[in-house]
């Protein structure tokens, strides 16, 4: 397998969102396999835990314990609608978000390599990309 290439990959959510990424068991081996996915992989896409996962490993930005479960079906609004990732979406959609952190919208933001392409007044971003869109984010769970 490591000397494959591959179309894509998903890195997906756990149930360890309280944990420092540091102190989940397998944090050692999912670094491992982001750093195969940069040269691997032409498209990652890391939803919920694993968007968390991602934001921190390859770009520092680190998860916020919230005061209360984010848990509901939020309204969001597409933010750069000529993104192929987003184009044909409405302009408004709804998505279920259910976690207990999230990440500050200063942060991704603050991050040049970084577009987001939908957020929420309620959860916050929520469909984030690199401009090439090899990295991509989700923090809901539109699946």
């Amino acid at each position: 397998m490591k000397n494959n290439r591959y179309d894509g990959m998903i890195i997906t959510g756990a149930p360890v969102e309280k944990i420092d990424f540091e102190q989940v068991d397998y944090w050692q081996e999912l670094c491992e396999i982001m750093d195969f996915s940069e040269t691997n992989v032409y498209s990652t896409l890391h939803v919920c835990w694993g968007a968390q996962a991602g934001l921190y490993y390859h770009y520092g930005i680190r998860k916020q314990l919230l005061d209360q479960k984010m848990f509901g079906v939020f309204e969001h609004k597409v933010t750069r609608p000529s993104n192929p990732l987003v184009r044909g979406f409405d302009e408004v959609f709804y998505a279920p978000h259910s976690r207990h952190t999230g990440i500050s919208r200063e942060d991704v933001l603050n991050c040049k390599a970084l577009r987001i392409l939908a957020e929420s007044d309620e959860a916050g971003p929520f469909l984030m990309s690199t401009e090439n869109g090899r990295q991509i984010f989700v923090t809901g769970h539109p699946e």
